[in-house]
């Protein structure tokens, strides 16, 4: 059995969540777009994408030089994201060995950020490696993985677009039982505890404000509803303050219809794709807080009255 040996090319760590990383690296047109440079051009094969087992991808560096590779990927769990590139032809020479470039993410849940490293991977066989290596020195490597994780980092930071977060719920109940105690702000504030302190002031049936106890007020418009036969129902609403949108503006829920007496529920929120990782993780699992509460407050108030 050959022995698999692995070296190191590049590291760093994004100050980013690993859900929005990994979900940024579905889209290969923009990794592309963060690791392409005058210098070095990525020529993506027809109908290939990064998570599709086999795709080929072309990357030329400096002095002209190409590297052909075949990708593909793997996730660990819900920790590790893995990416394979197993080099084919360095520019007319044909690689017999089995010799990748692998770029793994890392979710780090200690700061809640994510560590991204390059290496290669490859058996046993050092005079062929060393040709590669050489090779791959003069495509500048290290240089072409470096900037283009600088430039996705700035991407991300500098960013005015958003990314989603979802919960999705088991409820055991009928949809549109489940859809109407959704709607109804009382009843959220009945599962927090806080409908003693809360004032809740309907300014009309879509739009309709929410007094805390801590002299916070944040308005809430539901902009859309929609009813697919007797599948499914959804709901869409904005949160604000002044008119200042909240961190997790948009907020949508929908509710499948399975059976007479349980649904499924799809709940999504949108947020900064530069969010702290910090806030990104305060939110979501505070999302699901209230999600679970609400979900079994309702189905026991609904067995209350049967």
């Amino acid at each position: 059995m050959k022995k698999n040996l692995c070296s190191q090319i590049y590291c760093k760590t994004l100050e980013c969540p690993f859900e929005i990383i990994e979900n940024i690296f579905k889209n290969s047109k923009l990794i592309i777009e963060c690791f392409e440079t005058p210098i070095f051009r990525i020529k993506r094969f027809l109908g290939s994408n990064l998570n599709i087992d086999g795709s080929g991808y072309l990357f030329q560096g400096k002095n002209k030089n190409t590297v052909s590779v075949v990708s593909s990927s793997k996730s660990s769990s819900n920790f590790a994201k893995f990416y394979f590139f197993r080099i084919m032809y360095i520019n007319e020479s044909s690689i017999k060995e089995d010799i990748s470039i692998e770029m793994n993410m890392y979710r780090n849940t200690h700061d809640k950020s994510t560590f991204i490293e390059f290496c290669f991977r490859y058996s046993f066989n050092n005079n062929y490696i060393e040709w590669v290596k050489n090779k791959l020195l003069e495509f500048e490597l290290k240089d072409f993985v470096q900037k283009g994780c600088e430039n996705l980092n700035n991407r991300i930071m500098n960013s005015h677009e958003f990314a989603t977060i979802y919960h999705t719920l088991l409820v055991n109940m009928n949809y549109k039982e489940a859809y109407k105690i959704f709607r109804d702000f009382y009843f959220t504030a009945k599962v927090l505890g806080v409908d003693k302190s809360w004032e809740i002031k309907y300014k009309n049936n879509s739009t309709y404000s929410v007094n805390m106890n801590n002299g916070i007020s944040i308005d809430y418009h539901i902009y859309k509803e929609e009813e697919n036969d007797d599948s499914s129902k959804s709901i869409f609403y904005h949160k604000f303050k002044d008119n200042i949108p909240s961190l997790n503006e948009w907020i949508k829920g929908d509710f499948y219809n399975i059976s007479k007496d349980k649904c499924f529920l799809v709940h999504e929120t949108k947020v900064p794709l530069n969010i702290s990782s910090y806030l990104y993780h305060t939110l979501y699992n505070y999302t699901l807080y209230i999600l679970r509460k609400w979900k079994l407050f309702a189905e026991s108030s609904l067995k209350s009255s049967v």
